[in-house]
């Protein structure tokens, strides 16, 4: 039920026992949840919300917004569609409008994901993934192992003695040895 009571130039709306809208003559309005919620928004569109946990979100007028989180990430969502998410353990994750994104790991390990699916994963120990977007990827060890997997299932191993290992898509296995020069 909804109760809207007019106090000089302000109307007050009354949604349960604990929540409560005021609504200033400017268009502006302060809203309080029985959870704790307060939400501030302004005449030209832009708000404060802060909840109960410690969130805290400020959304601008053209769109964009900062959301800061109790536990320490920060997430920065621009009026275009791209963002920055920064979380409290390091991680980084820069998002385009268009769907790519690089991610960044506090380990070092650095994800480039394109819109069309594929992606890049450098990890900290230097192993490279590339993974189109059929579902097949190539990766690369620091000691020379490469790994070929195709979209089927089946994939092939080399080693760096040059032996390989050669999965079907049914997971029948055959070892190559390395050729002798």
């Amino acid at each position: 039920m909804l109760v809207l009571i007019l106090v000089g130039s302000l109307f007050q709306a009354n949604l349960a026992a604990a929540d409560t809208i005021i609504k200033n003559a400017d268009g502006s309005s302060v809203e309080t949840r029985s959870d704790g919620t307060k939400i501030i928004k302004n005449a030209d569109g832009s708000s404060v919300e802060t909840r109960s946990d410690g969130t805290k979100i400020i959304k601008n007028a053209n769109g964009s917004s900062v959301e800061t989180r109790s536990d320490g990430t920060k997430i920065i969502k621009n009026a275009n569609g791209s963002s920055v998410e920064t979380m409290s353990d390091g991680t980084k994750i820069v998002k385009n409008a268009n769907g790519s994104s690089i991610e960044t790991r506090s380990d070092g390990t650095k994800i480039v994901r394109n819109a069309n699916g594929s992606s890049i994963e450098t990890r900290s120990d230097k192993t490279e993934i590339i993974k189109n977007a059929d579902g097949s990827s190539i990766e690369t060890r620091p000691d020379g192992t490469e790994i070929v997997k195709n979209a089927d299932g089946s994939s092939v191993q080399t080693n760096p003695d040059g032996s390989r290992i050669i999965t079907n898509p049914d997971g029948t296995k055959f070892v190559e040895k390395a050729k002798k020069p």
